[in-house]
């Protein structure tokens, strides 16, 4: 989409991602190797009761689902920056994390050729609470 074609309040779900404990200890290894995210033992002695996932990880396994529709692929140009990230509760092995996109900003860089949009992507678990809420802008090419 060019940026014209966003409309501030449109709203896009993005595909239902689990993350398997393998994959959790996987990631958290290279990236963020906190016992919580990669020793069972440690975890379980932890207020989590288990190992957790990443909040990186969280982040990009929902963010790679939005990437994976499409919506925004053509006349996208990268992203610009990660405005707000919360982590609001803990991931668990195969959890239904369901999320939603909503276009909540947009703002013109140079006249007749780039503008921002800025995304909020909502992910809930499968008790239909949140666990993370994140706001990100990109650069997205305006229409020739």
């Amino acid at each position: 989409m060019y940026f014209e074609e966003y409309i501030i309040g449109t709203q896009y779900q993005v595909p239902t991602v689990q993350l398997t404990e393998q994959e959790i200890i996987d990631f958290a290894t290279k990236y963020d190797p906190r016992p919580i995210h990669i020793d069972r033992t440690e975890a379980a002695k932890s207020r989590f009761g288990g190992i957790i996932a990443s909040g990186f990880h969280t982040i990009s396994a929902c963010w790679g689902e939005w990437v994976k529709t499409k919506i925004d692929a053509e006349h996208l140009v990268a992203g610009m920056s990660i405005d707000s990230a919360e982590w609001l509760k803990p991931v668990y092995p195969l959890d239904d994390l369901d999320g939603v996109v909503t276009i909540v900003d947009k703002k013109i860089l140079s006249k007749n050729k780039y503008g921002a949009i800025s995304y909020y992507l909502e992910v809930k678990n499968q008790n239909n609470d949140i666990v993370l809420k994140i706001t990100a802008t990109a650069m997205v090419e305006c229409q020739p």
